[in-house]
This record gives C-alpha cells, sequence and structure tokens, in this order.
C-alpha cells in the first residue's frame, strides 16, 4: 500500500462521470473511476476528513488509515 499524498478531482456533467487522480508519497499515480456524482463525493469526503489514506495498486483500492473506534487516540499506521 502507497499513501496518497495530493488528490484532484475531474468530472464530466455531460455523462455524469468521473475521475479522482491520485498522486502517492513515491511519486507514482493512479485514476479512479467514478459513474455518479455520488461515488465522486463519496471519495472526495474520505479523502478531506481522513488523516491519512492508502491506494492498493494490486487490488485498486482505497483505505484509510487504522483508528480507534470513536475516532479518538492516537492514528496507527497498517502495516
Amino acid at each position: 500500500m502507497k499513501k496518497i499524498k495530493t488528490y484532484s478531482l475531474f468530472y464530466r456533467p455531460e455523462d455524469n462521470s468521473g475521475s479522482v487522480h491520485l498522486q502517492m508519497e513515491d511519486g507514482t499515480t493512479a485514476d479512479i473511476f467514478t459513474n455518479s456524482t455520488t461515488e465522486a463525493d463519496f471519495l472526495l469526503n474520505l479523502l478531506r476528513h481522513e488523516d491519512e489514506c492508502f491506494y492498493d495498486d494490486t487490488t485498486k483500492q482505497i483505505s484509510t488509515g487504522i483508528d480507534f473506534v470513536g475516532g479518538e487516540g492516537d492514528e496507527l499506521t497498517p502495516a
């Protein structure tokens, strides 16, 4: 898993689709394609509000950092 450093949104209103462009700390990039404003909004909220997010280029998944239930306490980093 690679830690996400930056992101940007690209949206095409004419077909209600878009993508979120990710740049990882190691300089690699990935694009996550969305087919609704709901998906795009979910991803943007996740990236905005989580202290850490990671991208797995094998499974094409985004994950949050490990956190305590209720969001209290120090953040943990996935192995």
